[in-house]
């Protein structure tokens, strides 16, 4: 099956409900990709396991986001959704049990907005990646234009948010110590994730 980037242009009768979904899925890997890309220096300053992480897995959302949309298989959206949902469960366990390794080990983290919108951006793909992986979404349809303001509307949500994120990531407030390569003082501010 191929899925259509925009179902308005490629159909001309009803959209499956599993292709608009599937292509939200990967805009929303594609936004947490950058979100990780923001914050990947000020990580890898303080130190390179941190931004080793954000590196590989902004790059593996992004090479997601191109073959869900390119070549879309229930195994295929049940790996991003693991990934998407194990990438939130350790955000979560950094900002209630601490960090889990490195110079920063068993600090608690405070939540900002990039990294709040990156987690919900991964645990939103997630539970909707096993949805149509798990569900028979071949038998239920949309109208072609209710797809495509739906998909209009999820891109116009995940540009904007993830470009308020940049901002408030590049602000620059509290970030990491860049004087710090392995971060002794583990600070984290706008721009934590």
């Amino acid at each position: 099956m191929t899925v259509a980037i925009w179902p308005i242009a490629q159909h001309r009768g009803p959209v499956m409900v599993r292709e608009p979904v599937v292509v939200a899925c990967a805009l929303l890997s594609t936004g947490a990709a950058v979100i990780h890309f923001a914050v990947l220096g000020e990580h890898w300053r303080e130190w390179w396991g941190y931004g080793l992480f954000f590196g590989v897995s902004a790059w593996l959302q992004l090479a997601w986001a191109a073959m869900v949309v390119a070549r879309p298989s229930s195994r295929l959206q049940i790996v991003g959704a693991t990934a998407n949902l194990a990438i939130a469960v350790l955000w979560l366990v950094t900002r209630t049990g601490g960090v889990p390794a490195g110079p920063a080990f068993g600090e608690a983290e405070a939540a900002t907005f990039p990294d709040v919108l990156a987690t919900a951006f991964e645990v939103t793909l997630g539970t909707a990646a096993f949805a149509v992986a798990a569900l028979h979404l071949e038998r239920m349809s949309l109208r072609r234009w209710v797809a495509g303001v739906a998909l209009l509307a999820v891109a116009a949500a995940v540009v904007g948010l993830t470009t308020a994120s940049l901002v408030d990531a590049a602000s620059g407030d509290g970030s990491h110590d860049g004087d710090d390569t392995y971060g002794s003082s583990h600070e984290h501010g706008a721009g934590q994730r």
